[in-house]
């Protein structure tokens, strides 16, 4: 009940350290070394509905595993939607963030030593690739399929919008007392519906620590502006409009 949802909230301060801080911290590592690692690889297949899968599949099992410990996030624009959505306190979230980039470096490592150098060098590492730029060198086969004429800004105006589904999607499943239980699935069946709507155009990617980690071990940074600015964006505006507007009547602001 809704009811249980605010006492265990309020009961947080009163838990031990290993569950109100570490435990959390551990949770959002690992989460965000197996997402890495995960979402990366995914793309050794060329078709987009394997590597949506994956991605959105990968996120909602995890979230379903580590939600009742850190909420599972593996994004920072996740943890600042819900931070200021009032859904966490603020120590925790300052924690996340370091956790979320070094297990998304860890992610990335694994998949530099599952692929032979050629394989690796021509998937970039696994990183997020704005497809529908046809000025990019495009020296094999992978990088030539379903691309599409678009611009970078046009891009990111595109994942601006799929990220506010996205982190709406979260805020409402898991972060709003009137639901009787947390639905942390629901958070994967976002990132698969947004991968499918993006993948062939802007390249999908939606977790900065993910587009980040995975480019910079590959060392391919074109067009990375796309995959931070547009989920950092989407965060806010998704986390504005439930304080405004859609959340519950303790964290929303207006119309209580």
């Amino acid at each position: 009940m809704p009811g249980e949802r605010k006492r265990e909230e309020e009961a947080y301060d009163d838990l031990p350290l290993m569950e109100r801080i570490i435990q959390p911290i551990v949770a959002e590592f690992t989460g965000s070394f197996l997402l890495a690692y995960v979402c990366a690889m995914s793309v050794t297949s060329s078709f987009l509905l394997p590597i949506s899968v994956a991605q959105g599949f990968a996120t909602g099992a995890l979230c379903v595993a580590f939600v009742n410990i850190s909420g599972g996030h593996f994004n920072p624009c996740t943890t600042l939607s819900v931070w200021l959505s009032g859904g966490m306190p603020l120590l925790p979230a300052l924690l996340y963030l370091p956790a979320q980039f070094l297990g998304a470096i860890f992610g990335a490592l694994f998949v530099r030593a599952s692929l032979v150098t050629s394989s690796y060098n021509d998937l970039n590492g696994g990183a997020n690739m704005f497809r529908g730029n046809r000025m990019i060198n495009s020296y094999n086969e992978y990088q030539l399929e379903n691309t599409w004429e678009t611009t970078p800004v046009l891009g990111l105006i595109t994942n601006v919008i799929v990220s506010i589904a996205i982190f709406l999607c979260y805020l409402q499943c898991n972060v709003d007392n009137r639901r009787d239980q947390k639905i942390p699935l629901a958070y994967g069946f976002a990132i698969t519906a947004a991968t499918i709507a993006t993948y062939v155009t802007s390249g999908g990617g939606f977790n900065p620590v993910v587009s980040l980690c995975t480019g910079m071990l590959a060392g391919y940074f074109d067009d990375m502006y796309i995959y931070i600015v547009a989920p950092l964006c989407g965060c806010l505006i998704a986390a504005g409009l439930f304080r405004t507007m859609l959340g519950d009547n303790e964290k929303r602001f207006i119309g209580k």
